[in-house]
């Protein structure tokens, strides 16, 4: 697993963007702190979308597959 942080701070180790390449879990939140207390999150998928080609774990999956992330998953999911 990895964890990343969105931003234009890129001297303290922020990215603009960040590929999730296929078959892998994405997940994402506001930083806490934020002045704003929301974020814009988008996701592109090329070839196009189609119903049926996402598919969605559920937070006991992912806590078996990544047990060191568990208390992110189970932040991140309603679990």
């Amino acid at each position: 697993g990895e964890q990343v942080t969105l931003g234009p701070d890129l001297h303290r180790g922020q990215v603009l963007q960040k590929l999730a390449p296929r078959h892998y879990w994405q997940g994402s939140r506001p930083q806490p702190g934020g002045s704003h207390g929301y974020s814009l999150v988008s996701t592109s998928m090329a070839p196009g979308y189609a119903d049926g080609d996402a598919e969605f774990a559920s937070a006991e999956e992912l806590i078996k597959s990544y047990p060191s992330f568990t208390n992110l998953i189970q932040s991140l999911t309603r679990y």
